[in-house]
């Protein structure tokens, strides 16, 4: 069955922090077509382990949402992976992605 929803996308982003002050870790997609149901995505090396990651998932500003936290472990792994940090003016907030 197809769903009814077309041409209706999504932004999908991997935040944290408490929930009424959630910082963008990264994006993972800004235009998901929702008709398909699901998003695969694999974890980059360089995401910090954390225990207050969410993956939120909007339209707009007035349509966002997440479900609870969850857990991103270090990668049991040979080789060591290179993590650089941003510098402020690379930071991506809500607003900036029309979420906020």
């Amino acid at each position: 069955m197809a769903s009814s929803v077309t041409g209706e996308y999504a932004t999908i982003v991997l935040a944290y922090g408490q929930r009424n002050n959630l910082t963008i870790d990264r994006i993972m997609t800004t235009k998901y077509a929702l008709n398909l149901g699901f998003y695969q995505w694999i974890i980059p090396a360089t995401v910090e382990p954390r225990a207050d990651y969410v993956i939120e998932v909007g339209t707009d500003a007035s349509n966002i949402a997440f479900a609870g936290c969850i857990t991103i472990n270090t990668r049991n792994s040979l080789v060591a992976a290179t993590t650089t940090t941003a510098a402020a003016s690379n930071v991506v907030t809500h607003k900036a992605l029309g979420l906020s």
